[in-house]
């Protein structure tokens, strides 16, 4: 398990201990990691790892099941998104469950269809839609 640093490419199947992911990249559901910086675009069919930092545009078509999550800009999850803890300014919005026991710390739009469940939530300018939230 290795390192990889990517600019406008494709992260290819396998497990990572650390990615860096620069400019427009994607990776399919394969890959694992301990740590995903994605600076830029990132697109990913489903996430499965360690922590997520984001700067950027962050699309993971399926589920997202990560330790932490932190970062600005936006993440879009197709699926359930699943994470210890998340710290995040920007546009967040989540087709299935928000499951994040550690906390939530949201500073912009969280939006989600089904319900989110956690610990506590600290929120600046929240507006969620359509959501149930379970503390």
């Amino acid at each position: 398990m290795g390192n990889i640093t990517m600019v406008d490419g494709h992260v290819p199947d396998g497990s990572y201990q650390n990615v860096t992911a620069n400019g427009s990249c994607s990776c399919d559901a394969g890959m694992r990691f301990d740590g995903l910086r994605a600076r830029g675009s990132f697109d990913a069919m489903g996430l499965d790892g360690g922590n997520v930092h984001c700067e950027g545009r962050l699309v993971c078509r399926g589920d997202m099941h990560v330790n932490r999550i932190s970062g600005h800009g936006e993440l879009h999850v197709g699926g359930d998104l699943r994470c210890s803890a998340l710290d995040f300014t920007g546009k967040i919005i989540v087709q299935g469950d928000v499951m994040c026991p550690g906390g939530m710390t949201v500073r912009g739009l969280l939006r989600n269809r089904s319900c989110i469940v956690t610990r506590s939530v600290s929120y600046t300018h929240l507006r969620a839609h359509e959501t149930t939230l379970h503390l």
